[in-house]
């Protein structure tokens, strides 16, 4: 899965993409041919919904973003909490 995903390259066969033989440079390559992946559970960030963890993964800088963003959740959840009352 991670070699097609772009994340490792093959040392032996093909990979076919409507039947045309590529070879992918980077995962960038691999989602430009329409290809992504969706990795396990624990990869995912539980408060978000799945498209979410989907663009998650699209964004260019996601892995140097990620802890921002779990921190922007964090905050955001608070003040949501503070603003909304308890019936």
């Amino acid at each position: 899965m991670s070699m097609l995903a772009g994340r490792y390259r093959p040392d032996d066969g093909t990979i076919e993409v409507d039947g045309q033989s590529v070879v992918f440079a980077s995962s960038k390559d691999a989602i430009k041919a329409g290809i992504g992946m969706v990795y396990q559970h624990f990869m995912l960030v539980e408060s978000m919904t799945v498209a979410e963890n989907v663009l998650l993964a699209l964004l260019p800088a996601s892995e140097l973003l990620f802890p921002f963003l779990l921190l922007g959740q964090f905050f955001l959840a608070l003040l949501v909490t503070e603003l909304v009352p308890s019936h």
